[in-house]
């Protein structure tokens, strides 16, 4: 029988070699085995086809993109980023006054992770004004990062926001 590799996300622990994607999941090496020709040509076809259909449905839903190069936009990873960003520290927040000005609170209340918290709520209550002002503060100290999210827009930034 000839065997053939096919990377499956790995839900669940498994018993072969398994690996880190570039997305950090879990991805693990299966073999598949393929009738031997003799046995037939029809069987080792249906074979191939079954195995290819597997393995892709197996990648559909881990959310890994079939294709290269699909990623996020650098403005939607900006904001991702300032969403994970949380800090008890005032020093880190990078502009305390444009915090004192908006949502006090934040300072040592979560900091950028904070202002995205209030930021998807304004955006969800169509504030989409305050909702990108919030946004570009949480990259006060990257002016290019701003200009990514200033340049998406507001009314892109707001849906995008609606979505967390």
């Amino acid at each position: 029988m000839a065997v053939r590799y096919c990377f499956v996300p790995c839900p669940f622990p498994l018993r072969t070699s398994a690996y880190k994607s570039v997305d950090g999941r879990a991805v693990s090496l299966r073999a598949a085995t393929v009738p031997n020709p003799q046995k037939g040509a029809r069987n080792m076809k249906n074979s191939r086809t079954i195995h290819s259909l597997v393995c892709m449905l197996l990648l559909l839903p881990s959310g890994l993109p079939l294709a290269s190069g699909q990623q996020k936009p650098d403005w939607q990873q900006n904001i991702d980023w300032s969403i994970g960003n949380h800090t008890t520290d005032p020093g880190e927040t990078n502009c305390v006054d444009q915090y004192v000005a908006t949502e006090p609170a934040c300072i040592t209340g979560g900091g950028r992770s904070c202002l995205m918290a209030r930021a998807i709520d304004s955006a969800k209550s169509n504030n989409c004004s305050y909702a990108l002002r919030l946004t570009l503060i949480t990259q006060c100290h990257n002016a290019g990062a701003q200009q990514t999210i200033g340049g998406a827009g507001q009314n892109a930034v707001c849906d995008y926001l609606k979505t967390k």
